[in-house]
């Protein structure tokens, strides 16, 4: 639902599929995740501004290192509305602000640390060719 195909702005589409889906569950919190590779952080914060009660946490997955220092910026500003933009390099560093806070079981952290150390041993074998010659 929040991807774009080219219709409009990645901003006005994300941004109006998420006020959708919080019209469509209007008694639910939200937690909001993505990366800092676009407009995410400041689509997020925009939402999260306009429905504080609603967003419980928005969580950011740092791709762009060129934007840190912005992005923490807007988590600031965030926080002073009591919600939480968190800026992670991993998964797993979100995962275990999310357990914290109740967002999550911690029991779901075993499931997030296997995932990413499967990631770490298919990254770190080497690639064989599967053309079936010997």
């Amino acid at each position: 639902m929040l991807r774009d195909f080219g219709f409009r702005t990645e901003r006005e589409h994300k941004r109006k599929a998420i006020e959708e889906i919080l019209s469509t569950y209007p008694k639910l919190p939200f937690v909001l995740s993505g990366d800092s590779g676009e407009q995410d952080p400041e689509i997020y914060a925009d939402i999260m501004r306009r429905f504080p009660a609603r967003i419980r946490a928005i969580y950011i997955r740092s791709v762009n290192k060129k934007r840190v220092a912005e992005i923490m910026q807007l988590a600031a500003e965030v926080a002073k509305t009591g919600c939480q933009l968190v800026l992670a390099e991993e998964a797993e560093a979100a995962a275990v602000h999310a357990a914290a806070e109740g967002l999550i079981q911690t029991s779901d952290l075993r499931a997030v640390r296997s995932d990413r150390e499967s990631d770490e041993k298919s990254a770190s074998k080497p690639a064989t060719s599967s053309g079936g010659l010997k």
